[in-house]
C-alpha cells in the first residue's frame, strides 16, 4: 500500500470539521498476482469500511500486480491504521 497517495489525499479533506467520515481510493501496489480484489475487500475490511476493491488487468486478463481499494473511515483512526499498513504483505 502506498500511504503516501493516501495522505495526500486525507490531507486535503482534512479542513472538513473532526469526526468526519472520509471517502478515498487508495493505490495498493506489488500486489501477487494471484491476489483477486476479494482477497483484497477482506484485508482491508479488517481496519476500514471498503466501498470497493479493483485489481487492474492487462488485456490478456492477467493481474498488473496493483489495484485500488476506496474506502471510508473517521478521520481520527486514518492515519494510525495507514501507517501500520505501510510495507505488509497482503498474500504471500
Amino acid at each position: 500500500m502506498d500511504p503516501k497517495k493516501c495522505e495526500k489525499a486525507i490531507e486535503e479533506k482534512e479542513t472538513k470539521k473532526e469526526n468526519s467520515i472520509f471517502i478515498i481510493k487508495c493505490y495498493v501496489g506489488n500486489l501477487n498476482y494471484k491476489t483477486t480484489e476479494n482477497n483484497l475487500k477482506e484485508y482491508f475490511s479488517r481496519y476500514f469500511n471498503v466501498i470497493q476493491s479493483e485489481i487492474v488487468y492487462d488485456r490478456s486478463g492477467h493481474s498488473k500486480g496493483y489495484g485500488f481499494v476506496t474506502i471510508s473511515f473517521n478521520q481520527d483512526k486514518s492515519q494510525t491504521v495507514i501507517q501500520k499498513l505501510n510495507n505488509r504483505m497482503l498474500d504471500q
